[in-house]
């Protein structure tokens, strides 16, 4: 399987793999059946950061250069989100529909400190984060450059995140506990995609296929396990990853194999999904309320049937397809609008 390149040096395999992660997202968040929550969330953030290792390019930026583009691609999103978000629930609450209550007035709070627990629990927490580890990568990658120094520093950071969690545990701002973990997600994927994708493009399709089936049932089988053992779903945001051996190799395994599945998925609508997967992340907070107010007023008027936002699995469907054609109706329409002022600043 060739890697196809779309405009602007897109790979169509990981916008592909962006659309099922960040749909994935919002199902494991929102009303999700437990069985499946636990499934999602052995591997949907890991996917993110190895997708997000699969993309990071250190060659031609100096590190204040490489820090501007990060900060304007995942701190600026990240601060218009935060205060757009806290803004809706505001007005969700005073306009008599439940919501979240957290003050405008805590919004530089949230920004300053960015605490994942409590009062100041930034609902975002993944730009942040994602911010901070490609900063601490840029560095890993300049002083560690072969294939086997870049495996030691992964083993290693395996090896602190263990002990982090079994002696210390303790969350802290801006997600730095999480750099054992995220950093060494992330290098995996920069390890898959400069090392192992190339290798892996002259295997047979059929070959393909079966190492992806092993990859998911192997994977999952061994998140299941996991959380069976200590009875707490994984949850990389809360810093609960069971035991940490058997989370990292269930969430590369299971991230592998839907990498792999996804270089047989050939759908115009799904790269979109994935290419703006940015912004479906930062709406998804806002949107799925709104499809969930929508979708009460409309099976008001549909006799003999009630839609309740924790209802069967009719209404979960219901309510996460409603949810992403919003979104999709939201990035067309911004897309059209910027291009429009694109146009219009070229003309002044």
């Amino acid at each position: 399987m060739s890697l196809e390149v779309q405009s602007r040096k897109r790979i169509e395999w990981i916008d592909i793999a962006k659309a099922v992660a960040i749909i994935l997202v919002g199902v494991g968040h929102y009303s999700c059946p437990y069985p499946l929550q636990i499934w999602i969330y052995t591997f949907h953030m890991p996917l993110f950061f190895i997708l997000s290792g699969c993309t990071i390019n250190i060659e031609k930026y100096t590190f204040g250069k490489f820090i501007l583009r990060k900060a304007k691609a995942f701190l600026l999103p990240w601060v218009l989100a935060v205060c757009v978000n806290i803004a809706f629930q505001e007005f969700c609450l005073a306009i008599g529909i439940s919501a979240n209550h957290s003050k405008i007035s805590s919004i530089p709070f949230r920004l300053l400190f960015n605490m994942r627990p409590g009062e100041w629990d930034p609902i975002y927490w993944f730009l942040p984060c994602l911010f901070i580890t490609e900063a601490v990568v840029y560095w890993i990658l300049k002083i560690f450059k072969s294939q086997k120094q870049i495996i030691g520093v992964v083993i290693a950071l395996g090896v602190c995140a263990y002990f982090y969690q079994k002696f210390v545990n303790i969350l802290l701002p801006w997600e730095v506990d999480l750099l054992p973990v995220t950093c060494c997600f992330l290098l995996i994927g920069y390890l898959i995609k400069k090392y192992y994708m190339k290798m892996f493009e002259r295997v047979k399709r059929i070959n393909q296929l079966f190492a992806c089936l092993i990859c998911i049932i192997s994977g999952s089988l061994l998140g299941v396990f996991n959380v069976h053992i200590t009875g707490a779903p994984i949850d990389i945001a809360s810093g609960r990853y069971g035991i940490v051996p058997l989370m990292f190799v269930a969430a590369i395994l299971l991230s592998i194999g839907i990498i792999i599945l996804c270089t047989f998925v050939h759908s115009k609508l799904i790269n979109y999904i994935g290419q703006n997967s940015l912004i479906f992340y930062v709406a998804q907070p806002i949107t799925y309320k709104i499809s969930d107010i929508l979708l009460i007023l409309g099976f008001n008027f549909v006799p003999f049937y009630t839609y309740t936002y924790n209802g069967n699995i009719f209404d979960l469907i219901i309510l996460h397809l409603v949810n992403n054609i919003l979104i999709l109706i939201y990035v067309y329409l911004y897309k059209k609008i910027k291009m429009k002022l694109r146009v219009v600043r070229s003309k002044l």
